[in-house]
């Protein structure tokens, strides 16, 4: 039974003053940071893959042209999910954001967990359910 991973998307947009433009509508603008998703366990013994399995925290980003997250080679986040290749109860994933960039200034964006699907489901970080661990 192999590990199965699922995509993990989302658009991060910020809300700022009028700058001086026509109208004084509040600004949209695209939000830039480094993502970190560092899963709630490090590692597991697979007994139907027969051996240990590391789980490491992967890096993404937050383009600033668009605010979509990304790896760092502007390709799909994929996480594992929490498969019966796993023999895990329950596997979460926490999202840390830093070097978070918008409306000229470092800002703060605060992090979350979520429960880590146990298929391919995609999950999209503006719609997930939160948890509390």
């Amino acid at each position: 039974m192999a590990l199965t991973q699922f995509p993990v998307t989302g658009t991060f947009q910020a809300v700022i003053s009028d700058s001086s433009d026509a109208g004084g509508e509040s600004d949209v603008q695209n939000i830039s940071s480094t993502v970190w998703f560092t899963p709630s366990v490090q590692q597991v013994y697979s007994a139907s893959e027969g051996k240990v399995i590391r789980l490491a925290p992967v890096r993404a980003r937050t383009n600033p042209d668009d605010g979509m997250l990304r790896t760092i080679d502007g390709n799909t986040v994929s996480l594992i999910s929490n498969s019966a290749a796993l023999g895990l109860e329950n596997l979460y994933w926490t999202v840390t954001f830093s070097n978070v960039v918008y409306d000229r200034a470092e800002r703060e964006i605060t992090s979350f967990t979520f429960e880590a699907p146990q298929d391919s489901t995609p999950v999209d970080l503006a719609t997930v359910a939160r948890v509390v661990l």
